[in-house]
């Protein structure tokens, strides 16, 4: 396949431990659709890789719409950046929706992953994250321990009926004490 930029032939490479195309040249990226939410979630590349590559920008978005590399028939749709992710600045990324292929010029895909690392889920996902990993291993203990009563305690046969709907071991009512209890082990 060839850069719908520069023409110049593109090579498999690794983004984010998952196999996209990328352009030598001009620093474009190809990827699947369907791999884009696991690119903005990771954290493999450091806020400053990041920030180097979203100032290394390939060529200026145009109006002008590019054919796909895979398919070569139909001409790339051109998508606002923040339809993919609300906090982004706004540029044009050229989508080919019978591919499902996306196309970002040099620096977009890092653009649009760092206005993905600034918003509030993805904090709190990190955050998180980081707990999670300094948990020593007294206080893991104890988090399964108090998981697998909370998981008796409402289990069929004994455990405690649900107050808002009556029913045992109702799902949500699990999942909303599940969370509660998390939210009791870490902010208390």
């Amino acid at each position: 396949m060839d850069c719908p930029s520069c023409e110049t032939t593109l090579q498999s490479a690794t983004y984010e431990e998952l196999r996209v195309f990328q352009c030598p040249d001009c620093s474009g990226v190809l990827l699947n659709l369907n791999r884009l939410p696991q690119i903005k979630a990771a954290r493999g590349l450091s806020t400053e890789e990041l920030q180097e590559q979203a100032e290394s920008v390939g060529d200026d978005d145009t109006h002008k719409k590019i054919d796909c590399p895979r398919c070569r028939a139909v001409p790339m749709d051109k998508l606002k950046s923040r339809q993919l992710e609300p906090s982004a600045e706004l540029f044009m990324i050229d989508v080919c929706k019978p591919c499902r292929l996306a196309w970002f010029n040099g620096g977009e895909l890092a653009r649009l992953q760092l206005a993905y690392e600034s918003t509030p889920k993805a904090l709190a996902e990190l955050q998180m994250q980081l707990e999670a990993e300094s948990r020593t291993e007294e206080e893991e203990a104890e988090l399964q321990e108090n998981l697998a009563r909370l998981s008796a305690n409402t289990g069929d046969g004994g455990g405690i009926p649900c107050l808002s709907c009556s029913f045992m071991s109702g799902f949500f009512c699990v999942l909303a004490a599940a969370i509660y209890f998390l939210y009791l082990f870490f902010f208390s």
